[in-house]
């Protein structure tokens, strides 16, 4: 890997870099650089642990960068004298002044803002900076201040307070951006890609909060780099590590306790973090029931001994310094979930895990020219045991994803940034797998064909600005998925000779993208956007919950990839003493080969899956409305999304348009923290959002003795709407101590609302033949005490 980082940069000289950037520029605006101008790159840190700073923000005149994700920027300038200023939220603002003969190498370490400094004011053309839309990053200490449900700290129930994105399931953690499913979302850690990224049952997110520095989410205006889904981008990035001393920390909650270490592998050069999690939460749920047969809490009634669930994470991180231009970062992720929850389902349990391993290569190949190479393997297993049935039986399924890609970042002039890249990948599906469980199952073992495709896409981005008002990134995705049918051996038996592959069917997927970013004034700016994105993936649900037992399956000749074209217009302003930013976006969204379920669909086990569903279109349109409040003792924000999503698939609801799943026409979120004293911090939420559209039986009729069920037209039944307000108190010891801690006492649905998480129909107790329908809610008011270290 060194040796290849060696050879590049050999290629690329000085000689040849300029006669790459003057056929570049020439190739794409016809004009010649600016030979006069000098380029200042470097890296921005954290002074205190040495962890690089994504999305630091570097002003200069009237012009501003922000550095990517591995902290790196490169600045393009005309004059010889010029003062930078470099800030980060949460961080002391740097300026420096400095003289340029040449190109400059200035490498800024901030520091961390205590307790009680003034924030920090942040000036210059703001608006012109923030060159995106559709995007919002939440840090971990933010994160961190939301009250969470049973005091465990959750990165992506954070997002789920920002406008456009929408709980798919009340108490759950999968999420619906802008109308889409939960399946249309692209979640990434350290950009390895995770297809199930949650624990106990979509509870609780897979991310350890000690082992993130920040998460990110992308609505619409998508950067030309990502593909392969429709609705939104999360970008979950890992912390490197403190690479100046060891630390630990850790935490013990009502439901888990977690344990992070972290160093440097040689002082202020390399680190490593290593984070692990375990849950009993089971176990504290046979507590609570033993206590509730002593006390007859009606609230509890439903709760019953003898549940299984628990979940590990195990996250580690290292980085090595090869040189001053070359770093190797290696990222690993583990997690493994088993939920037995008898008030959910006494007839079967369920497993389900990811695993993902990722080796990247950062690259300074010039001042002007960073690159990253990846390596990137994703796996997901689920499966269920069915018992208390005759059949007895294991079902087993799962999936497994390759990745190449290599991305560069290139800062041609001072108007003109370009990227571009390439990415190649390989993904494996197994349907499903029976097998009996013991030998009294009445089932036979069986098991449906796997699935294989390839993706090939590359990539180009150029952003430009015209003059100091009106700036334009216009970009280029072409993609080309293939699946690939398994051609199994001659000889039934004869399983040691290799399986060949033949492509089954190829799409040409090309994807424009465009952003146009019209400053008004030097706080306000009009921003307008067009996305055209692919999803080659399709998951098989009857639930909004996020169930392990959904079925992926990829396109195929039968089944076409679904396709997407988003609009957006935007106005964003912030205050002139920047104590709030704000912003209010429309978008309209068209969805081609959305699938549903025909009636009375049977998916499981089933080897053509093509019959059991139809494709159609979902269209969706909204305004979203957000007010940040960034400084003051009262942080916080309010957001406000007021949207319509519905559905026409010809074939389901005798062809008539019906509300899609994630149809929610109000969702409004209230995020406000307050820091009492040094020690003290206050939080609260509030959330409201309509209810989830589903089909439900509405009435039963009876035929030769046996009882059948009607239903309602497609997600024509309204679930009650949503709301709950949540409270927590942190109490933080000095910060003086080598040993530090905190105490969090958190209250969930302080005023005890009975929110629906699902609705089910079974027997009558009473009279077998009549089905009865009911509403099951998670829980009511619910109290938490955590306790986090570190020394």
């Amino acid at each position: 890997m060194y040796t290849l980082a060696k050879l590049l940069k050999m290629l690329l000289t000085k000689n040849w870099q300029r006669r790459f950037e003057r056929l570049i520029w020439t190739m794409v605006v016809f004009y010649p650089i600016v030979v006069s101008a000098h380029t200042v790159s470097g890296t921005i840190s954290d002074a205190v642990t040495g962890e690089k700073l994504p999305g630091a923000m570097i002003l200069w005149g009237n012009n501003g960068i922000v550095s990517n994700a591995y902290g790196f920027y490169s600045a393009t300038v005309k004059d010889n004298s010029v003062t930078f200023s470099y800030s980060y939220m949460g961080f002391d603002k740097k300026v420096l002044s400095v003289s340029l003969h040449t190109d400059t190498v200035i490498n800024v370490s901030l520091q961390p803002l205590s307790y009680g400094l003034k924030e920090v004011t942040v000036s210059g053309n703001k608006s012109m900076t923030a060159n995106a839309m559709g995007t919002q990053k939440i840090d971990i200490g933010t994160i961190k201040k939301i009250p969470a449900v049973a005091g465990e700290t959750d990165v992506l129930r954070s997002l789920q307070s920002l406008p456009g994105v929408a709980v798919a399931n009340e108490g759950t953690n999968s999420f619906s951006v802008r109308g889409g499913s939960y399946a249309q979302n692209l979640i990434i850690l350290d950009e390895a890609v995770l297809y199930n990224p949650n624990h106990a049952l979509s509870f609780i997110s897979t991310f350890n909060p000690d082992a993130v520095q920040s998460a990110e989410i992308i609505k619409s205006a998508f950067p030309a780099k990502y593909g392969s889904r429709l609705s939104s981008v999360v970008n979950v990035q890992m912390r490197d590590g403190n690479n100046q001393e060891y630390k630990v920390n850790g935490g013990i909650g009502l439901i888990s306790s977690r344990l992070s270490v972290e160093g440097p592998l040689k002082r202020g050069e390399s680190s490593f973090i290593v984070s692990g999690r375990y849950s009993y939460a089971g176990q504290i749920a046979n507590l609570v029931s033993g206590l509730n047969s002593i006390a007859n809490i009606p609230e509890l009634y439903n709760l019953r001994s003898g549940n299984e669930v628990n979940f590990y994470d195990f996250n580690g991180k290292a980085n090595f310094k090869l040189n001053d231009r070359n770093r190797i970062y290696l990222s690993l992720y583990s997690g493994k979930d088993h939920f037995y929850l008898k008030c959910f389902s006494d007839n079967y349990s369920m497993d389900w895990g990811n695993n993902a391993a990722v080796l990247r290569l950062n690259s300074i190949l010039s001042p002007r020219l960073f690159t990253n190479t990846t390596l990137a393997c994703s796996n997901y297993s689920y499966s269920y045991y069915l018992k208390a049935d005759a059949r007895n039986f294991l079902w087993e399924a799962g999936m497994t994803n390759l990745q190449f890609r290599t991305d560069a970042e290139h800062s041609l002039t001072d108007k003109l940034m370009a990227k571009y890249g390439l990415t190649a990948g390989y993904l494996h599906i197994s349907p499903g797998t029976v097998t009996p469980y013991n030998r009294e199952s009445v089932i036979k073992a069986s098991s449906l064909q796997k699935r294989n495709s390839v993706e090939v896409a590359a990539y180009a981005e150029g952003s430009f600005s015209l003059n100091s008002s009106l700036s334009i990134k216009a970009g280029m995705r072409l993609a080309m998925s293939s699946s690939l049918k398994s051609q199994l051996p001659v000889q039934p038996d004869d399983f040691s000779s290799s399986m060949s592959f033949y492509p089954a069917k190829t799409y040409w997927q090309p994807e424009p993208r465009l952003l146009v970013n019209y400053s008004l004034t030097e706080l306000s700016s009009l921003k307008m956007s067009y996305s055209k994105m692919h999803q080659n993936l399709h998951l098989l649900s009857n639930s909004n919950v996020g169930m392990p037992t959904d079925m992926w399956t990829s396109a195929d000749s039968k089944i076409k990839p679904e396709s997407s074209d988003q609009m957006s217009i935007g106005y964003y302003r912030d205050s002139r003493n920047n104590m709030f930013d704000s912003f209010v976006e429309v978008y309209y969204k068209k969805m081609n080969g959305v699938v549903d379920f025909i009636d009375n669909a049977d998916i499981f086990m089933n080897g053509d899956l093509s019959s059991q569903i139809k494709a159609g279109i979902s269209r969706s349109y909204g305004i979203e409305l957000f007010v940040h409040k960034k400084t003051g003792r009262v942080k916080g924000w309010l957001s406000y999304t007021l949207s319509k999503t519905w559905n026409n698939i010809d074939g389901i609801n005798n062809n008539l348009s019906y509300p899609a799943a994630f149809d929610k026409r109000h969702n409004l979120r209230l995020i406000l923290y307050c820091d009492l004293s040094p020690k003290y911090t206050l939080s609260a939420s509030f959330a409201y959002a309509s209810g989830s559209n589903l089909t439900v039986p509405t009435g039963t009729f009876e035929y030769y003795g046996a009882s059948f069920n009607y239903y309602s037209s497609r997600n024509g039944y309204k679930v009650p709407p949503f709301h709950e307000m949540n409270v927590s108190l942190t109490r933080r010891s000095s910060t003086k101590r080598k040993w530090r801690s905190e105490w969090i006492f958190a209250i969930n649905n302080i005023y005890n609302r009975h929110n629906v998480f699902s609705i089910y129909t079974r027997s009558d107790e009473h009279y077998l033949a009549k089905a009865k329908t009911s509403m099951l809610y998670l829980y009511g008011i619910l109290p938490s005490v955590t306790y986090n270290f570190t020394f």
